[in-house]
């Protein structure tokens, strides 16, 4: 049986179980000669065997942690000296068999020497907030281990400042703690093992900075029977049409490649479904949880070719595995069935859908003249029709018709016409100005006269 020891952060961390397995043991190992867990074993007289030979030989933390494990395990019946509780040391998940003597873990006395209240912990390493993508803190008291470099100090906080801004923290080496902001985290001394961060927990009304938890508790707070008194009465109905114009103002912001409203607008659609959530779970309908586990359910199993066997080597190929894997999960067998699960939305955005399903049923031309001769017929269709039902039908057919000649050619039919209603409204406006500079109103001109105007301002 391998016993693992927490020795703490220093040797005064020892507890009465972990000196007493350390000194009946026959073989102790160390996980190098550079830690606090090693001055603590020769204070004792304990003559520890490091694993710094497999640091020099190991390629990567991966290797170097196998062979560390791979030694143990042909040690069998041994002790293991870990800085630490004892269970952040990332050899243990290859241990074939173990018991473990806690010790001080480094992220509780970190916190206690800084002072600082922690009923919710939560500890970091340094190398993994750093190598993390994106990092959302829960609302806890963070505390940032193995600050053991300027470089990964410098880091940090980058990370940091992202996240929870530049607020005070707690950089607490060899025993002491003193008052850091997060900006300054990579101009300090004294960086090593031990070294750590401390950010206080802080109220969501008091932060720079705010995560997906924070928008949460704002919206259940605006809910609550003491909140807002316009939010309490909403329902997903009464809120229905804010999606919408939430979403269409995302799509604007876009269309314009308007960076700064795009993150104001992102923000907007996020909140409305945040709200939906709040809306289900005060009705017992569903959490905030069951629609974050649904959307990553549904991303993990609809992209095979990422996280399972599946081989997509271009686009293309990846569509393919997105569609498949959706039709499983939504039992569509037949390409009617893919129709009629379409989604309500805007007309021509489902005009094209529909149309896209028909195309891998090879029910669609092979090029876009066909397209182009379709919307030809249904023209002369609607021209010759006589009554209101028959010109509704035909214009129906038209406008079906034009969707599939901007499918053909690569062309988003819904965000196309919006493009095309923003310049008429924009050169309407230029139309207006010029004729309110003439002295005249707009319902004062012929037809031909505002068009002159128009064909002025379009050359212009």
């Amino acid at each position: 049986m391998i016993t693992i020891v927490g020795m703490g952060v220093g040797p005064q961390d020892l507890t009465l179980r972990g000196k007493e397995a350390i000194q009946k043991a026959s073989k102790v190992f160390v996980r190098t000669r550079r830690t606090e867990a090693y001055k603590a074993l020769s204070s004792l007289g304990v003559d520890a065997t490091s694993c710094d030979d497999l640091y020099d030989q190991a390629q990567d933390f991966d290797s170097l942690h196998a062979a560390i494990a791979d030694r143990l395990n042909e040690a069998g019946d041994c002790v293991y000296c870990v800085d630490g509780a004892g269970v952040e040391d990332p050899v243990l998940s290859l241990l074939d068999e173990y018991t473990v003597i806690p010790g001080v873990a480094a992220a509780v006395s970190a916190a206690a020497c800084s002072g600082t209240l922690a009923e919710r912990l939560l500890t970091v390493s340094a190398h993994d907030l750093a190598a993390e993508r994106v990092w959302y803190p829960s609302d806890a008291t963070v505390v940032v281990t193995e600050l053991d470099d300027v470089c990964v100090a410098g880091e940090v906080k980058l990370k940091l400042l992202d996240v929870v801004g530049d607020v005070d923290g707690y950089l607490v080496a060899g025993g002491k703690a003193r008052s850091v902001k997060v900006e300054d985290l990579d101009r300090q001394k004294g960086y090593g093992a031990d070294c750590a961060y401390v950010l206080p927990r802080l109220d969501y009304r008091d932060k720079r900075r705010w995560g997906f938890e924070d928008l949460m508790k704002i919206v259940f707070r605006l809910r609550a029977p003491d909140g807002c008194s316009w939010d309490r009465v909403q329902t997903h109905k009464t809120i229905r049409d804010c999606c919408i114009e939430e979403a269409y103002e995302l799509v604007e912001a876009i269309d314009l490649d308007d960076v700064d409203k795009m993150l104001e607008e992102s923000g907007d659609v996020l909140l409305q479904a945040v709200f939906h959530a709040s809306l289900s779970e005060d009705a017992g309908e569903f959490s905030t949880y069951d629609m974050l586990s649904g959307v990553t359910g549904k991303m993990l199993f609809r992209h095979p070719h990422v996280f399972g066997n599946v081989k997509a080597d271009d686009p293309e190929a990846a569509l393919a595995a997105w569609e498949a894997a959706k039709a499983v999960e939504k039992h569509q067998q037949t390409y009617t069935q893919r129709m009629q699960m379409v989604s309500p939305m805007p007309a021509l955005m489902r005009a094209k859908k529909i149309q896209k399903i028909a195309r891998k049923a090879n029910f669609d031309w092979a090029d876009p003249q066909g397209a182009y001769d379709k919307v030809n017929e249904e023209l002369a269709e609607l021209k010759a029709a006589s009554s209101p039902e028959e010109q509704a039908e035909e214009g129906g057919d038209l406008l079906f018709a034009a969707v599939n000649v901007l499918r053909m050619l690569g062309v988003e039919p819904e965000l196309a016409l919006l493009a095309a209603t923003r310049k008429f409204a924009d050169r309407f406006a230029k139309v207006e100005a010029k004729v309110l500079s003439m002295g005249k109103q707009m319902t004062d001109m012929t037809l031909d006269e505002l068009d002159a105007i128009w064909n002025e301002i379009k050359h212009e």
